[in-house]
């Protein structure tokens, strides 16, 4: 227990550095069960949640991370405030408006404004459709 609270202090110096935006490498050595029961330990200790996924297939891992985010979030909205945020950076005079409207009406709201040159094409794809669907 006592090595737990070491381990648990050392990553609460990790996650300040990286906070400071030195890029920090946590790695956890040992039994896989014991290493994600201290990791869950810390991530409870700052209120964030842990997804596990097992093997190496990136897609599943983006898909377990996105079903644990959703669970607790509305994505919808989160894609709506960041779309509006960088279509109006972009556009001031245009503040697109999505509350009430269909899927269809979004679909065709969005495809009569030029993506955010800001925002990477894989995140504006991701926001598109969480906004239509």
């Amino acid at each position: 227990m006592a090595g737990d609270v070491a381990l648990l202090d050392a990553l609460d110096r990790q996650a300040r550095r990286r906070k400071e935006g030195i890029a920090t490498l946590s790695v956890l050595e040992g039994p896989a069960d014991a290493g994600n029961m201290l990791w869950a330990r810390w991530a409870a200790r700052h209120g964030l949640a842990v997804v596990e996924v097992s093997g190496e297939d990136l897609n599943a891992a983006a898909l377990g991370w996105a079903r644990a985010l959703a669970a607790g979030r509305d994505l919808g909205a989160d894609a709506e405030a960041l779309a509006t945020f960088s279509l109006t950076a972009a556009n001031p005079r245009h503040m697109p408006v999505f509350t009430g409207k269909t899927a269809h009406e979004r679909r065709v709201l969005l495809d009569g404004l030029a993506p955010p040159a800001r925002l990477p094409e894989a995140t504006w794809a991701l926001c598109r459709a969480l906004i239509i669907g």
